[in-house]
């Protein structure tokens, strides 16, 4: 950065409490909006060439990040900003699709754009290759099945397949209904209309059927995993019926000892 022999540099770690904004009422405001530079890496330029990054700081309490505390400091410095723009990072598998855009006006409240949406989560994967266990990251559980183990975790993209099915809910297995197609147009965005073609898929009714404490699994690549016995609506004489394409060990939650089924003939 401007030459210098060991120069300062920035990186994203935390949200700011003072984002450095133009006043866009301002003629100097208007031209960081026409110029090509926007303003914040203008910002952030200056920044290196001082060798300062005290308008771009942060102070982070690593020791509430590691006990977990609630402690946003709203409107206060190092805090959260309760005005003026900030980016709002959010986790979550309830995600409708891909290149989803938010805010919509047409949709209100963000919490009403995902409406047929609420409550379904996407597919889920064991994939070991994207855990990251010192992260406090490991995609190792899914509903009422938890500790999945890949029987064999060799290559560069190992997976494993679970499909369970308790009969202790008292419903049976829903049947997808089949797939529906329409057109139409996205209004009142950012960018203009989009015309799209959306196709769709949705399970049907499940029917009732009688309480069993029974449990089925069909397994690919699998080792081991636990079923989260009362979340599964079963108890501890549950029988397993297990189909699998090579050894695997059983556990249920809260019962002694463990059940190992070899490979499905």
């Amino acid at each position: 950065a401007a030459g210098l022999p060991d120069p300062t540099a920035i990186f994203n770690l935390a949200f700011r409490h003072q984002e450095p904004l133009p006043d866009l009422s301002e003629a100097s405001g208007t031209g960081a909006v026409a110029n090509p530079a926007w303003w914040r890496d203008k910002a952030q330029a200056a920044a290196l060439r001082e060798n300062s990054l005290k308008p771009f700081s942060a102070r982070v309490d690593f020791a509430k990040l590691r006990r977990g505390a609630n402690d946003p400091l709203r409107g206060k410095p190092a805090g959260i900003p309760t005005s003026g723009p900030i980016n709002r990072i959010m986790s979550t598998r309830f995600a409708s699709k891909q290149t989803t855009r938010f805010p919509d006006p047409s949709c209100g409240q963000p919490t009403d754009c995902v409406g047929q949406y609420r409550g379904r989560l996407q597919p889920y994967v064991v994939n070991p290759t994207m855990d990251f266990p010192r992260l406090g990251t490991v995609g190792d559980h899914a509903y009422w099945l938890s500790g999945l183990r890949l029987r064999d975790g060799s290559g560069q993209a190992p997976l494993g397949r679970v499909e369970a099915f308790s009969q202790g809910f008292g419903r049976g297995v829903p049947v997808a209904e089949p797939t529906e197609a329409r057109n139409g147009t996205l209004e009142g965005g950012n960018i203009g209309p989009l015309n799209f073609t959306e196709t769709s898929r949705a399970w049907g009714p499940s029917e009732p059927q009688p309480k069993r404490n029974r449990l089925s699994l069909e397994l690919e690549n699998i080792g081991r995993l636990v079923v989260a016995t009362k979340r599964a609506r079963l108890n501890c004489n549950a029988r397993l019926d297990v189909t699998s394409d090579g050894p695997v060990t059983v556990r249920l939650a809260g019962c002694p000892g463990s059940q190992s089924f070899p490979a499905s003939p």
